[in-house]
């Protein structure tokens, strides 16, 4: 009788789900060799632990020697460099990780590796423990994902069935969301859930000649809703269903929201980079309910402070109630940050297939209405559910609109048909500074067909209605084929009036860039000095002119004070694209040939400075002392879950913001404020003036963003120290 005994485990592999193992058997020559199930294997603990203790301390050995200590983010980036350019799927993306372990041949790597080191089998081994690390953060992911999806089913009781899939990355389950399906009454927030009237429809609602069922509350003539129960009204309009005090029954045909949603919804995850998104599984018919917004109800004040701690952090869902036509500030916010259903995961889209409108079900306080999502157009199966947040209805007021939300970054809604975010601040800026002549270019239309051009440029005319913009040409160009570019020329040479130019004054000339010229290597006799470009505000430079850089060399003396030394030097060349010039005037672009040193003008290092005559330059403000005005909301700022932009606090004391003024960018501290005076304390000194206007910026996101404007009134100033040698 032949005995068969467990001598050594050799290596380990999966096949059709279960893990099988290659045994050396004891008193049996190798050509024995065997894979074995793991049912196989009884009373071989301490074998099987010996054999996963060796393969670790291999791994650790190899991973010491190379200092090679990989995370998720390594993981991510791994999955993001080989896989993001050849549009693979995670799950390609696993098997070929299944694929290059297959037979244990890491471990087989790292004995070679550690005999005989180098560098192409260092690096196969650091792509095979990527790998390994793949596949175990995927089996975690996917355990995290149908925990989630199981949770959120439960609560919903079907009203939708959910679905969790993620295909392009290793994002598991979101671990500061909580999923509810009503109203969450925050601090100081009273939801009252018992109606004081309701109707007494004895036949089914909305018939008969004279109803007088809940509907009407709204002055309509009819249901909201078909027979099917998808809705038939107006984006905006008000929908008040039967509630609680009503004695129709529940099968009436005004009770659509309350009823829920039979619908089969998957949150995804999107591969351009838009977070989670959600679509639908099934067909859905134009006017079906789909979902409430719902989260935790705040009162404004509560969601000023999270509005705060958004321009800090970049993350919130502040869904205002303003809805109705009163004036005075808006007393409740739905904030479905923490708290929220899956409409948390809807995208933006300039050309959605969903829109809001606000319905008073048991709740009939009318600033606490609920928010319902309606498909506004035909469905498809696998399509994504999306609403716009910049929406405005056909009366301007009444569509719940304002939403704030996290993770926000520049529309990326598929069809790149809706301004882009610094458009809108490109818009504020114009009205700040009280443009009157404007061209609008709609750039890079050879990269679009052209019914996508023709849509562009009917954006753009909805976007500019009722503002400084509107009526200004539009003019589609391509700089890099220079289609157009010779109507732009021609439009602003005829169209757009010459400036007065003042040629009187003392030069002045802001510095917008600055370049070494001189060649690496070049000989001491070829240097040259450094060059300055920029504008020239008023006055004349003329070559062989002295000049005077301000602020010019900054740095701190003994006792830690800012100190600024002017640079004193002489034009030696003037030119003007490539022409060269004996004097320069206000108006386009002017390079300024000078004698400082090269290396003081390389990098843009004089970027924001002002060069102009010896002695007539502005004083050197360390402090600004200004009158201040903010936006009311944030500008151009697009997220996923995003709906307007988000309220714009107040400033306040301590914070840090983006100071610009002219061509300088610096930062700033508030010191104090008061109504609407600021003093802020500047990182870097500037050459500036009383009455310039100057733009504040916040941090957003990891974005600064324009939040308003303000006007110097005054400031702390520092005398030069005048030092020409």
């Amino acid at each position: 009788m032949n005995v068969w005994e467990v001598e050594k485990i050799l290596q380990k592999r999966e096949h059709r789900g279960q893990m099988h193992y290659l045994i050396k058997w004891k008193n049996w020559d190798v050509n024995h060799n065997s894979w074995e199930p793991l049912r196989n294997l009884v009373s071989c603990e301490a074998l099987l632990r010996e054999f996963e203790e060796e393969r670790q301390t291999l791994l650790n050995q190899f991973k010491k020697k190379t200092n090679f200590y990989p995370d998720l983010f390594d993981a991510q980036l791994f999955l993001v460099r080989a896989y993001g350019n050849i549009n693979k799927s995670i799950i390609e993306a696993t098997h070929d990780a299944a694929v290059a372990l297959v037979g244990d041949v890491i471990y087989i790597n790292i004995r070679r590796f550690l005999k005989n080191s180098t560098v192409m089998l260092e690096e196969k081994i650091k792509q095979q423990i990527l790998f390994m690390l793949l596949i175990d953060l995927r089996r975690d992911q996917l355990e995290s994902l149908m925990e989630w999806q199981t949770n959120m089913n439960i609560i919903t009781k079907g009203k939708p069935t959910i679905q969790v899939e993620n295909l392009v990355d290793l994002e598991s389950a979101p671990q500061d969301f909580c999923y509810i399906d009503n109203y969450l009454p925050g601090e100081g927030v009273i939801i009252p859930e018992d109606p004081p009237i309701g109707c007494r429809c004895r036949r089914v609602c909305g018939t008969g000649r004279r109803p007088k069922c809940c509907f009407k509350q709204n002055n309509v003539k009819s249901l909201p809703y078909t027979p099917e129960g998808r809705i038939c009204v107006p984006i905006g309009t008000p929908i008040y269903e039967c509630n609680k005090s009503c004695k129709c029954k529940a099968t009436c045909p005004n009770r659509v929201v309350q009823q829920g949603t039979k619908v089969h919804l998957c949150i995804f995850r999107t591969d351009n980079g838009r977070g989670w998104g959600v679509r639908t599984l099934c067909e859905i018919k134009k006017g079906t309910f789909v979902t409430k917004y719902v989260g935790e109800v705040i009162t404004s004040d509560e969601a000023d402070r999270r509005s705060r701690n958004f321009n800090l952090t970049g993350c919130t869902y502040l869904f205002d109630l303003d809805y109705d036509d009163t004036d005075g500030p808006c007393p409740y916010t739905v904030d479905a940050a923490s708290y929220g259903n899956i409409s948390h995961f809807f995208n933006h889209s300039c050309d959605p297939n969903l829109a809001v409108w606000a319905i008073w079900i048991d709740c009939l306080e009318p600033k606490l209405p609920s928010l319902a999502l309606f498909a506004i157009k035909d469905i498809k199966p696998n399509e994504e559910l999306t609403f716009d947040y910049m929406r405005e209805n056909a009366n301007g007021n009444n569509e719940p609109t304002n939403v704030n939300s996290r993770s926000k970054v520049p529309c990326k809604s598929g069809n790149e048909s809706c301004p882009q975010p610094q458009t809108s601040e490109h818009l504020a800026a114009i009205e700040i500074m009280k443009l009157k002549h404007i061209v609008i270019l709609q750039n890079k239309i050879d990269l679009v067909k052209e019914a996508q051009a023709k849509e562009q440029y009917e954006q753009i005319l909805k976007f500019i209605q009722g503002t400084v913009a509107e009526g200004a040409p539009i003019i589609p160009i391509s700089a890099q084929l220079k289609y157009n570019i010779e109507v732009l020329c021609e439009y602003i040479t005829k169209k757009i009036p010459v400036p007065m130019r003042d040629f009187t004054s003392e030069p002045r000339l802001i510095v917008i860039r600055s370049f070494d010229v001189n060649k690496p290597g070049c000989e001491v006799d070829d240097l040259k000095g450094g060059v300055a470009g920029g504008s020239i505000l008023r006055g004349v430079l003329k070559v062989g002119m002295e000049i005077e850089v301000r602020p010019g060399l900054v740095s701190k003396d003994s006792e830690g004070k800012l100190t600024c030394r002017p640079i004193f030097s002489r034009i030696v060349s003037l030119f003007a694209e490539q022409n060269e010039l004996q004097f320069a005037v206000p108006g386009g672009l002017i390079g300024v040939g000078t004698k400082i040193e090269p290396t003081l003008c390389r990098a843009d290092r004089l970027v924001g400075q002002i060069l102009g005559s010896v002695g007539a330059l502005p004083q050197i403000f360390i402090e600004l002392e200004i009158s201040y005005y903010l936006l009311k909301r944030l500008l151009g700022v697009r997220t996923e879950g995003d709906k307007k932009g988000a309220r714009v606090p107040k400033l306040s004391r301590g914070e840090v913001l983006l100071v610009n003024i002219g061509s300088l960018s610096t930062g700033g501290r508030v010191l104090a404020t008061r109504a609407d005076l600021a003093k802020i304390s500047l990182t870097n000194p500037v050459c500036t003036e009383i009455d310039e206007k100057i733009a504040l910026s916040r941090r957003v996101e990891k974005h600064w963003r324009l939040i308003g404007w303000g006007q110097i009134c005054g400031g702390q100033t520092i005398d030069p120290i005048l030092d020409r040698k």
